[in-house]
């Protein structure tokens, strides 16, 4: 095969993120299996970091500002996949995944460009072979990103943000000249939200309303977010921590008062890591209580006041 053009293209990695880092609420060591091929004689198998792991929590993106592969003489097509693995045994790195790595790069010298699904076959071949013991029974596939594109596609150059399957996130670009800036860290979030909140629409001073609110968590794993809620009239009167289940919602029955009438302003505010998430807003009516007496001293346009005596008044003969 000979090369379509001798225009260079090269792939940069920018971040890296994970949203769920399958280990809980602490860091885990997190690698990559790259596999890259422009579709003519260069291709590359390696490992990222080639020593080493990465740490990240969960939902957290780290900067690499990397570039990953470079060609001079580009073919058909150019092939990208990008595996991440949570470490749990660092042997397994080296009894599974070079052995794995070192097939892979020969089926590339042949031109024969695995898919994501065949690279993962292959290591499951390896750790068949194997017999010896993991403590984490092997590491874990976190997630992973495949693409493929021709002249009719410009070979990929662009940039690409947030992509990865399950919980890998990569961004990274595709460039042939000119080597595109850093853009600032992304956040990745989750996918949280008010989904409901119900209140009254008139309240008494110095009753009680009782809000009713919704949040939906459609990540497939628990979330722990922030709640707030603010009164225009009265500032803060909620904040806490809500913990969600995964793939489902909760609910939250609170009961407040306001003992200002007016028009005030009820709103919510959704928070992961100080990040805004959602919000809402609505108004409310607090009116004085009718069902409340005042009792006002009555006097005389002279100044003085009535007593029982002058005024006939007692208990069992009232004035009207």
């Amino acid at each position: 095969m000979q090369p379509t053009s001798q225009v260079p293209l090269n792939v940069s990695l920018q971040y890296l993120g994970v949203k769920s880092n399958q280990a809980g609420s602490g860091e885990a060591n997190i690698y990559l299996l790259l596999v890259i091929t422009d579709g003519y004689e260069q291709e590359t198998g390696r490992l990222l970091p080639a020593q080493g792991t990465f740490s990240l929590q969960g939902y957290q993106t780290i900067e690499l500002n990397q570039e990953v592969f470079h060609t001079g003489s580009r073919g058909d097509s150019l092939k990208v996949c990008i595996l991440a693995y949570k470490q749990n045994d660092p042997s397994w790195r080296t009894t599974i995944l070079m052995p794995a790595l070192a097939e892979i790069e020969r089926s590339l010298r042949w031109g024969d460009y695995p898919s994501a699904k065949e690279i993962l076959s292959t290591v499951d071949k390896h750790m068949e072979k194997a017999t010896t013991s993991f403590s984490g029974g092997g590491d874990q596939l976190i997630g992973y990103y495949e693409n493929v594109w021709g002249a009719g596609g410009s070979f990929g150059v662009g940039q690409y943000e947030g992509v990865g399957s399950d919980d890998l996130r990569l961004w990274f670009s595709i460039w042939s000249k000119e080597p595109p800036g850093l853009p600032l860290r992304p956040a990745l979030l989750p996918d949280v939200s008010l989904q409901d909140v119900n209140i009254v629409s008139t309240v008494s001073t110095g009753d009680k309303r009782v809000d009713i609110i919704r949040i939906q968590n459609d990540e497939p794993h628990p979330i722990s977010v922030v709640l707030k809620g603010t009164s225009l009239l009265t500032g803060e009167f909620y904040n806490s921590n809500i913990d969600l289940p995964a793939d489902g919602f909760g609910w939250l029955e609170k009961e407040f008062g306001n003992n200002s009438p007016g028009t005030d302003t009820i709103s919510y505010y959704l928070y992961f890591r100080g990040i805004e998430l959602d919000s809402w807003s609505e108004e409310l009516a607090v009116v004085p209580d009718q069902r409340r007496i005042t009792l006002v001293e009555w006097r005389n346009s002279d100044g003085s006041t009535r007593n029982r005596e002058n005024a006939g008044w007692d208990a069992g003969n009232p004035l009207y």
